[in-house]
């Protein structure tokens, strides 16, 4: 399949500012990624994808991965994920495999057309990138990658902290209860 993927032109809607100028700058806003994710997917025929969808193919691991865990990272409901899943599977974008080391549970792994949404995906964040880096200067997108990295990952141990402290008080509570 032949992808050719446009880079996404921000919607005014999605960028509202105060100076004019800055909406018609590519924004790094998550919402505007996944327009722009699913802009690409559109064009490249997976015309049954939804923007919801994505949660999906954005946690799978290379191996597989358990609903639980996608659901979790999503921040979704269980329920909701095993939705998303049902349809990926119908449409035969992943499947459920049994998980071989708790046969039990299952993974959830792209199949080949899962794949070429992957790739095609890809293709349109490094196309999203680089028009980033080129409105930027590519020390100013460097800086802003280092940014963006620094609050990714305080802002994933302050919530593994807050998990922690909740695990704790959790305990705490049930040990006082006679």
């Amino acid at each position: 399949m032949s992808i050719s993927v446009a880079v996404c032109q921000p919607t005014t809607a999605s960028l509202r500012s105060t100076r004019p100028e800055d909406d018609r700058r590519a924004s790094p806003h998550p919402v505007e990624t996944v327009r722009c994710v699913h802009a690409a997917l559109l064009k490249a025929g997976f015309a049954d994808l939804r923007p919801a969808h994505l949660a999906v193919f954005q946690h799978l691991e290379p191996g597989g991965t358990r609903q639980t865990a996608l659901a979790e990272r999503a921040q979704i409901t269980n329920q909701s994920m095993g939705y998303l899943v049902d349809y990926l599977v119908r449409a035969g974008y992943v499947s459920r495999d049994r998980d071989p080391g708790d046969g039990r549970a299952s993974l959830v792994r792209l199949t080949k057309r899962g794949e070429a949404v992957e790739q095609t995906a890809r293709v349109a964040l490094g196309r999203l990138e680089k028009e980033w880096e080129s409105r930027l200067g590519a020390p100013r997108y460097t800086q802003f990658k280092i940014a963006l990295a620094e609050l990714t990952e305080a802002t994933a141990e302050s919530q593994s902290a807050a998990a922690v402290g909740q695990a704790g008080t959790h305990l705490a509570h049930s040990r006082s209860r006679p």
